[in-house]
């Protein structure tokens, strides 16, 4: 069967035995490791009608190279290695997994699932992440500058051949974050997008075409003019929306907080999460072109990024340290879908474990605030020497975690004595250190 019978939730059903007739699972193999086998991760699952399935389940867990497909065991036998394990049916609300571990004290949820939100839909990426450059003619004007479409190498479909260009008034440009620049506790150079949107007292509002030419921001409405026109032409021409409605999809800018003085931000999707507080009271947002400044009205959060938004930057160090915690790191993995390539998606999993909200008169949350502080200083400090060595963001947060080991390492055995029930032993935490 595809693995994906693990974790996928289309197959919750057959994992909670839903069936008409009864059906008891007796073993399942994991296939995962093996390979060439199929073209998608694969197990065995067997069954026997008429009994019913008995937690934990008999498992084999089996790992190694083939020769070819389709090998005959005799050859196949040498050549795989094999342990034999126990497999539980860990819940979480309406979401069930197999995992090798039993995760029932560490899935009660938590009260910032409801509290992070996804990023705003920037796509495509084309349209609105620019560079800023010296014009031809004119060099860089701070209040108007010429922009150049920067994401073409990452557009899909239709909107690969989308290469614009003008002048925008510099209170249209924003600061984002994707998922690929964020590491533990710090994050990459921010990027610039061009954004029909006005930061206001209070909130960001978007705006039209229309909108901007009436008000006199000729430059920004050209763009949108523009935009508009390779939207009904490309990919957008199918869809009731236009181009600014799909940005703010489901309100996902309009919804985010401009005064907010600190952001928890994590990935949507990755093999390990990686999470990231920014302090906007002491971050200056700009872009730096030949020496010339160029300021950045603010910063919204991107799809690629789940955000919490908060005025306490006690909260938001406490939560960005258990974000990055190794042992929450091992806890999802058994929630997460898998490829080829390994485990992908995070999204919202990791706020189904037993996070607690911030106490600031609790000792354990004391101690991840000052291991935060620490970590994120560290990660500061040592990231222009990842980046420098290596191109793939994988890699640059594998230099980060390995600098802070130590510290991550006290982070994992705090985090799950905050999150385990004050009765569970301290056997079962030391098991997932």
């Amino acid at each position: 069967m595809p693995r994906g019978v693990f974790t996928s939730d289309q197959h919750n059903n057959f994992r909670r035995s839903s069936f008409e007739l009864d059906l008891g699972f007796e073993k399942i193999i994991d296939l995962l490791d093996v390979e060439p086998l199929f073209n998608i991760p694969s197990c065995v699952v067997k069954a026997k009608k008429g009994d019913k399935t008995e937690y934990p389940i008999h498992g084999e867990v089996f790992d190694g190279k083939l020769d070819s497909k389709n090998e005959n065991w005799e050859n196949a036998e040498g050549l795989l290695r094999h342990r034999n394990t126990r497999f539980y049916l860990n819940e979480a609300g309406e979401r069930s997994f197999f995992s090798e571990k039993k995760l029932e004290s560490y899935l009660s949820g938590s009260i910032y699932e409801k509290e992070f939100s996804q990023g705003a839909t920037l796509v495509p990426r084309n349209f609105w992440f620019v560079d800023i450059v010296s014009h031809p003619k004119f060099g860089i004007n701070p209040e108007k500058p010429y922009l150049k479409t920067t994401e073409i190498k990452y557009a899909k479909g239709d909107y690969k051949d989308i290469n614009m260009s003008g002048n925008v008034d510099n209170r249209f440009l924003f600061a984002t974050l994707r998922g690929s620049e964020i590491v533990p506790f710090y994050h990459l150079p921010f990027r610039v997008c061009v954004l029909p949107v006005k930061r206001g007292d209070l909130d960001f509002k978007m705006w039209s075409e229309n909108k901007a030419r009436k008000r006199g921001y000729d430059g920004l409405a050209n763009w949108l003019e523009e935009v508009e026109r390779l939207w009904k032409k490309k990919g957008g021409k199918d869809r009731e929306e236009s181009a600014v409605e799909w940005l703010n999809y489901r309100n996902k800018i309009e919804k985010q907080n401009p005064n907010a003085k600190y952001k928890v931000l994590y990935l949507t999707s990755g093999k390990n999460i990686a999470a990231c507080m920014l302090d906007f009271e002491n971050i200056e947002l700009k872009a730096e072109v030949n020496g010339k400044k160029v300021p950045l009205t603010d910063f919204v959060a991107d799809y690629m990024t789940y955000y919490y938004e908060t005025n306490n930057k006690d909260e938001a160090l406490y939560l960005t340290s258990l974000l990055n915690s190794p042992s929450v790191n091992k806890m999802i993995k058994g929630m997460q879908s898998r490829g080829l390539f390994g485990e992908r998606h995070i999204c919202k999993k990791v706020l189904e474990l037993s996070i607690p909200p911030f106490d600031s008169n609790n000792e354990l949350h004391r101690k991840l605030i000052e291991l935060s502080k620490k970590c994120r200083d560290k990660a500061k400090e040592v990231l222009p020497k990842w980046i420098e060595k290596y191109k793939g963001i994988a890699w640059i947060r594998k230099g980060v975690r390995d600098d802070l080991q130590d510290e991550l390492k006290e982070i994992s055995n705090l985090s799950l004595e905050v999150m385990s029930k004050v009765e569970e032993s301290r056997s079962k935490i030391e098991d997932w250190s």
